[in-house]
């Protein structure tokens, strides 16, 4: 799968999204995007222990926290799990394949986004030293339902305000407004707002239009965020 036999591999549920060689000691960074309510696997690309080998290797899956200590994710150290020394947020969320020393993560949510390190130690004649290590960045992304436009007339039951609304998705999204056809020069006349939900922290977004009377044509937004768009019907 990988040239060389130290690095880490990522992949989201069957595919392999990152493969990356390291030299002992170094990581290099690679970004992967994980959809919100998918698992994550995390892989140190060592050769497998045999059965004598549990006891005396030690592997730690490390999230990042600025201006604090790391949260630890996982820790594996004297042959098994140690959960006392878990995050609380990743408790039942982590699990150890010894087939092949892959690190599953599941539930992802918003709040997993940001970077972790990947360690492994081995016992070697002066003590542990560090083997292995890969850094990754964890960015998330949920979709947006179906933008919802809605028309409400002004004067002589002319089209005076266009809302536009979708809930749902990560991270915060932009709307945009499409207008055919185009003489109006009013796509970038307004903002959105957008409001994040404090259980899930997905964002709901909003834009309005004001739309002169006198115009005629069709009309549609659209949210984008993450490089991901969805749109409303056509007005």
């Amino acid at each position: 799968m990988c040239g060389g036999t130290r690095g880490v591999v990522v992949l989201l549920d069957t595919c392999v999204i990152l493969c990356t060689v390291f030299t002992t000691g170094a990581a290099q960074q690679r970004q992967v995007q994980v959809q919100v309510g998918h698992s994550v696997n995390m892989q140190c690309v060592v050769p497998v222990p045999n059965i004598t080998q549990w006891g005396t290797l030690r592997l730690f899956l490390q999230r990042r926290v600025p201006n604090s200590d790391p949260q630890v994710v996982f820790s594996f150290s004297n042959g098994q799990e140690q959960p006392d020394h878990q995050n609380w947020s990743y408790k039942n969320r982590c699990r150890l394949s010894k087939d092949n020393l892959t690190l599953s993560l599941s539930h992802i949510s918003p709040s997993d986004e940001g970077e972790y390190d990947c360690t492994v130690f081995l016992l070697k004649s002066r003590g542990y030293e560090l083997e292995y290590k890969g850094h990754l960045l964890l960015s998330i992304w949920a979709d947006y339902s179906r933008p919802q436009l809605s028309l409400f007339p002004g004067r002589a039951g002319a089209v005076h305000t266009a809302v536009c609304s979708s809930n749902g998705g990560y991270p915060k999204g932009d709307v945009e407004w499409i207008i055919n056809p185009d003489h109006l020069n009013i796509r970038n006349t307004t903002k959105t707002l957008a409001v994040s939900t404090p259980q899930t922290l997905l964002y709901n977004v909003s834009g309005r239009l004001t739309v002169p009377e006198s115009a005629m044509g069709s009309i549609y937004c659209c949210v984008v965020a993450a490089g991901r768009t969805v749109c409303s019907d056509k007005t």
